[in-house]
């Protein structure tokens, strides 16, 4: 979805507030939902991956540009997602980013978890509880259904809640 909105001349500012609208309704079960379409798809795996990411940079200084990392957390190609993780865990500290940050603590890629767990490690705590509450179908979806992953991440999930 990202990739179609790069490969255009829309200025940064109407794409990230087009992406800050999509992601900020995303649910649970809409993050399980475009998971499994980006484990079965080959679309948006750029081996140029350098240029995509540099197209991402702008967004770090642009309102509303959390929404772009959120997406782009969602990439075929797992340094676009390891670098998205990290630059979304900097971009919002509202809660927003919870939902993408707990699914990539269970992602194929050992760089992507590791980067995921570290951010949510901070974010497991009061000022993060709504958004938490709100990622349980995920926690409970991604115990149940992977075997790998960062398994402190949605235990302490679970007992903080």
């Amino acid at each position: 979805m990202l990739g179609a909105y790069l490969q255009h001349d829309l200025p940064v500012a109407t794409i990230a507030e087009m992406l800050d609208v999509l992601e900020s309704r995303a649910t649970a079960e809409s993050l399980i939902g475009r998971e499994r379409e980006r484990a079965e798809s080959d679309a948006w795996w750029d081996r140029d991956w350098p240029e995509v990411w540099e197209k991402l940079e702008p967004f770090r200084q642009q309102t509303g540009g959390w929404a772009a990392f959120a997406t782009a957390s969602l990439s075929r190609n797992g340094y676009i997602r390891e670098r998205a993780v990290q630059a979304l865990s900097q971009a919002v500290i509202d809660g927003r980013e919870v939902l993408f940050l707990v699914l990539r603590t269970s992602d194929h890629v050992p760089q992507v978890r590791q980067a995921a767990a570290s951010a949510m490690r901070s974010r497991i705590a009061a000022p993060s509880g709504a958004a938490l509450v709100r990622s349980l179908p995920l926690v409970m979806h991604l115990r149940q259904y992977r075997g790998r992953g960062e398994p402190t991440v949605t235990d302490s999930i679970l007992q903080f809640l």
